[in-house]
């Protein structure tokens, strides 16, 4: 597996762990406050990231 991901919240490539952090705050796992702005950006950020092909891995 690759180290970096194409994330469509930020249209570019991330690391998996940022990745990881991103869906564990999406889903409830870790406060939203702990995802960084840069990920927050988008208006729909949420459904962005729930719909991401990632989103379950």
């Amino acid at each position: 597996m690759e180290n970096k991901i194409k994330c469509p919240l930020i249209d570019g490539e991330i690391e998996i762990i940022e990745c990881i952090v991103n869906i564990d705050c999406i889903s409830g796992m870790i406060k939203i406050e702990n995802m960084p702005d840069k990920f927050k950006v988008k208006k729909d950020y949420k459904n962005i990231c729930k719909n991401c092909r990632y989103h379950d891995f």
